[in-house]
């Protein structure tokens, strides 16, 4: 090796560590077996086009989306193809490649293929070392003595492979020998490195020609490595190198470091390499060891990539490493309370601050350099701090009230008056140039006197009791004051005052305030505000920050407001709170972007705490957070939100909690009744996942974006048979996906079981359809027979009337005209012998017009219409006709026809009827006796009445001569009645007369 590569590689290690102070820093996470890792150590690591990181130990293959790890089932064929694994590569169309001792097998549409290598017996090309995937499309697999050149580009398809030896060409310091590591270049050229050079692969074969490598890594190349910048690595036992512009320049490697093994050039153009100390990384001729920086002990390398966003993984023996720079620094005091928890903070126009700690408070440069200690002697915090023009310093505490520091002397501030209680808790301190130094405490208002002594402040006119969190005096002398009694309180100097509560919208109890401008900031325990003009305005933010309490507020130089919460900080543009100030609350597009920084980002706590006087975070640039871990240190021009759109993507869905089979943007089918319909998603940020949060909507269902969650499940627990898209939308890194192109989207059918089809329901409508058709022709009806029951009844009544305004006429009328005519011939015989006759006469007329009558009365009386009364007078009158007549008769009627009703239509035609029929038999018959015979038919229906005698009967075909019309009158009547007359008789044989008409119902009925 030449004497001058020599001295130039010592002359670089020597300057390399000489900058390690000026390098950046970094956060480092491990992930081990105790995390969830299913396995460890973690031989190699690789991230998909969709985000998901894939490692691979000796036997497992492993997903990790940033939150969860997924240990992929691997078919005992799959691992005795493979033997054990060694790496993992992702193909671009999502196919995931791992290698071992024995092959290559491949993992596509969850099911795994072993790799077909041609003309096996020739090309014995040793184990496979790593895989690449040209711009074309084209997948090699280098190995130790040769190529394997892809030819299946089909999933479906077995993969092949064709083999390709190394050449060994005739000059022994060329000879390839066994391969030690390829590289893919951004032409698309592969370099492949072996113990004893550097060749190209390009165009489906080796460059024979060797590549004149530095004199002290000839015979000694262990790995190559191709940048974006256009940098060609190297490495080995005796050091790095690069070549840019066909020159190589080495690097060198720090000392006691050992030899690299793994190397990769990153975004920002630095070089890292791992080995089995640790991790190291190069820019700018420096080097800078960070692989112990906050994980402790040493750490084995095996394996870095950067992923998509910038994040550096490596794959170690212990498991799995995330490196991140450091966004949020800590301050580094000289003083032994660095590191503790900073209760309060003011910072001076001299880019010197005041920390306050606990029992102690101490005056520091930017750079951390300490000025002064100032001890309390008491164990309490020091939660507010001022220094006053004067030069005076005021401590605040919380639980041994108020301190003052003059002249390296401390004073404690008593109270003027002993019978107030006791004043032990400081909120927060200001100056006014009349009253002096305010002092907000748990008691209200108060201020430090001429005589150095606490007393109740009246401001302008005005005394504040309840605790007072935060004060601001303005450059008019109005003085705006949050406290938790009153929440917002405004005095002007002419006494007027403002109060702002829960009526005026204010949710939470205030803890801090900010101005911006003629805007105030206020934060709550419930979230962040504005106060405008005197109205205050609730800013939307989403559920993680809103359930925190915003402890700080500050502003960069980029119009960008921080918050200090309980949770970590969150940075939001300004412009995007006024867009939310002039937009429906509900419009959830409108919700503003939150950059978030945690314990990750290099936050020495994950706990924000308060006592940050209003505008005091910023003095150089820089913001500076009082937090449970020490002073927090923000550059905001290193602080950017994310450029990348965040991916979502479906991991699972389950039914009733067993997974569904399913394939991302391709239509799912739900059985019916499904309950419990869950999906699980994740917007791939492995690097910062704590950041991405996450809103949906069904379409279909819900049309509303939902609420912001931190969640990656969403859960219905019943849908409607229908058509559905759920669509997933994430925010990562302060940016959120309003376009939609990068959202998870689902289209889902529940099914439905027959009786939820529309053909059901269009049956079931038009069947309910026809029923109100049916029942509304039934009423309809009904009401029609209603009416024309009620015009048959008045028909009836008008029949009735007109029957007995006949039978008045016919019999009273015509009996009247002949009492009058025989009395007239009466009066003329009144002296002759005929007269008795006449008179004879005029007594039959008048009985039988009495008779008339009383029949006319029970026809029409409604007290006859039961049976009983119609059988008596039936009988009673029957008998009347027959008992003088010499026959014998007799009357049969049933028991059970008691209850049942005649109409007084049917009981007049029919008694009058069977009247005639009687009169045929005593006038016509010649008989000696004579049965009537009652029955009911039909089940209650019928009544019927049969006259039989034993006369001389006739002929039926015989027409009755004149003055005969007796059976024309009955069958008349009984057509009137509504029913009907049967008469059987034959000479010699007697004669029956049946009469047949309709009962009404049961009277109970």
């Amino acid at each position: 090796m030449s004497a001058r590569f020599i001295a130039l590689f010592a002359f670089l290690s020597a300057c390399c560590f000489s900058g390690f102070a000026k390098l950046p820093e970094y956060t480092l996470h491990l992930w081990t077996v105790e995390d969830r890792l299913p396995d460890s150590p973690v031989l190699d690591i690789a991230q998909d086009s969709s985000g998901y990181l894939w490692m691979v130990s000796r036997n497992r293959l492993i997903r990790f989306n940033g939150e969860e790890f997924l240990s992929i089932p691997i078919p005992e064929e799959a691992r005795l193809a493979c033997g054990e694994f060694r790496g993992v590569f992702c193909e671009r169309n999502d196919q995931i490649w791992v290698f071992g001792e024995k092959g290559l097998i491949r993992f596509a549409k969850n099911a795994w293929s072993p790799a077909l290598i041609g003309n096996a017996e020739e090309s014995d090309v040793g184990k496979i070392l790593g895989l690449y995937e040209t711009e074309q499309g084209c997948l090699y697999a280098y190995a130790e003595r040769g190529i394997l050149i892809g030819q299946s580009k089909t999933k479906d398809a077995a993969p092949r492979f064709t083999a390709l030896p190394c050449p060994v060409p005739s000059d022994d310091r060329a000879t390839m020998g066994a391969l030690t590591g390829a590289a893919l270049d951004r032409h698309g050229r592969l370099w492949i490195t072996a113990w004893n050079g550097l060749a190209e692969f390009t165009d489906g074969k080796f460059d024979e020609k060797r590549v004149h490598l530095p004199d002290f890594l000839v015979e000694a190349v262990t790995g190559v490595c191709a940048g974006n910048s256009g940098r060609l690595w190297v490495y080995g036992p005796n050091g790095v190198a690069y070549c840019e512009n066909d020159i190589w320049t080495p690097i060198g490697f720090p000392p006691n470091a050992g030899m690299a093994t793994v190397m990769t050039e990153v975004s920002d153009g630095s070089l890292w390499i791992g080995n089995s100390t640790g991790l190291f990384r190069w820019q700018n001729n420096v080097w800078q060891s960070v692989a112990s920086q906050d994980v402790p002990g040493s750490l084995s390398i095996n394996s870095l990539i950067e992923d998509s966003d910038g994040t550096l993984w490596a794959a170690c023996e212990g498991g799995l490493l995330r490196i991140r720079p450091k966004v949020v620094q800590e301050l580094k005091t000289e003083s032994s309370a660095s590191g503790n928890s900073a209760y309060s903070l003011w910072r001076q126009p001299d880019n010197t601050a005041w920390i306050g700690y606990k029992e102690r408070a101490v005056h520091v440069k930017a750079d951390g350099g300490l000025l002064q200690t100032i001890y309390l002697g008491i164990d309490v915090p020091i939660s507010a701090i001022l220094q006053d023009p004067e030069g005076r310093v005021w401590l605040g505490t919380l639980g041994a009230g108020l301190f003052m520091q003059q002249h390296n002397k401390l004073f404690t501030i008593p109270q003027n008056d002993y019978s107030l209680p006791q004043i032990h808790t400081i909120y927060s301190l200001t100056q006014d140039p009349k009253l002096g130094l305010l002092v907000g405490t748990h008691q209200g208002l108060l201020r430090v006197n001429a005589q150095r002594e606490l007393e109740p402040c009246v401001l302008y006119g005005n005394q504040v009791n309840g605790p007072i969190r935060a004060m601001i005096r303005e450059d008019d002398g109005r003085f705006t004051l949050c406290g938790d009694a009153f929440g917002i309180l405004r005095i002007a100097p002419d006494g007027g005052k403002t109060q702002l509560g829960e009526a005026a919208g204010l949710r939470g109890s205030p803890r801090t305030m900010y101005r911006e401008g003629d805007r105030f900031w206020l934060g709550t325990t419930s979230g962040l505000f504005c106060l405008l003009a005197d109205q205050l305005v609730p800013i939307p933010l989403p559920t993680e920050i809103s359930n925190n309490s915003i402890l700080q507020i500050s502003e960069d130089g980029n119009q960008r407001l921080w918050l200090g919460t309980t949770e970590g900080l969150q940075c939001v543009e300004i412009q995007d709170l006024l867009a939310g100030l002039k937009s429906a609350p509900q419009k959830k597009e409108q919700m503003p972007r939150f950059l978030q920084l945690g314990v990750s980002d290099g936050l020495p706590g994950k706990r924000c705490l308060g006592g940050i006087a209003p505008g005091q975070g910023k003095n150089d640039g820089n913001i500076w957070f009082p937090n449970e871990g020490g002073i927090a240190v923000v550059n905001p021009k290193e602080v950017a939100f994310s450029k990348r759109l965040p991916v979502v993507l479906f991991e699972s869905i389950a039914v009733e909690e067993k997974p569904v089979a399913f394939e991302q943007n391709r239509l799912l089918l739900i059985p019916p009744g499904a309950r419990d319909i869950s999906f699980t998603f994740i917007a791939l940020a492995p690097g910062i996942p704590e950041t991405v949060r996450y809103r949906y909507r069904l379409e279909g269902g819900h049309r509303e974006w939902s609420p912001i969650q931190r969640e990656r499940t969403v859960k219905f627990e019943w849908l409607p048979p229908g058509d559905y898209t759920l669509r997933i939308r994430a925010e990562s890194g302060g940016i959120w996906n309003h376009a939609g192109e990068n959202d998870a989207v689902c289209t889902f059918v529940v099914g439905a079981y027959f009786w939820q089809t529309l053909p059901f329901y269009l049956t079931v409508s038009l069947l309910f359809a026809g029923l109100v058709a049916w029942i509304a022709r039934k009423l309809l009806s009904h009401r029609y027979q209603l009416q024309m029951a009620v015009l048959k009844r008045e028909e009836a009544l008008s029949e009735e009337r007109a029957r007995i305004s006949r039978d008045i006429h016919d019999d009273l009328g015509n009996g009247l005209s002949v009492i009058a005519t025989l009395s007239e011939l009466a009066q003329n015989d009144v002296e002759s012998e005929s007269a008795h006759k006449r008179l004879d006469q005029i007594y039959e007329v008048a009985n039988g017009l009495a008779r008339n009558v009383d029949e006319i009365v029970w026809a029409v009386n409604p007290a006859n219409d039961g049976w009983d009364a119609f059988v008596s007078y039936f009988e009673q009158y029957t008998e009347y006709f027959l008992g003088s007549s010499g026959l014998r008769f007799r009357i049969i009627r049933p028991d059970s026809l008691t209850g049942k009703n005649i109409a007084a239509k049917a009981r007049h035609h029919l008694l009058l009827a069977t009247r005639e029929a009687v009169g045929n038999v005593l006038k016509h018959a010649e008989a000696t006796q004579v049965k009537i015979t009652m029955t009911v038919e039909e089940n209650g229906t019928i009544l019927s009445v049969r006259v039989q005698d034993d006369g001389k009967g006739f002929s039926l075909e015989k027409k009755a001569g004149v003055g005969h019309d007796g059976l024309e009158n009955m069958g008349r009547r009984m057509r009137l009645a509504g029913g009907t007359i049967s008469i059987q008789s034959k000479p010699g044989e007697g004669t029956c007369v049946e009469f047949r008409v309709p009962l009404e119902n049961d009277t109970n009925a």
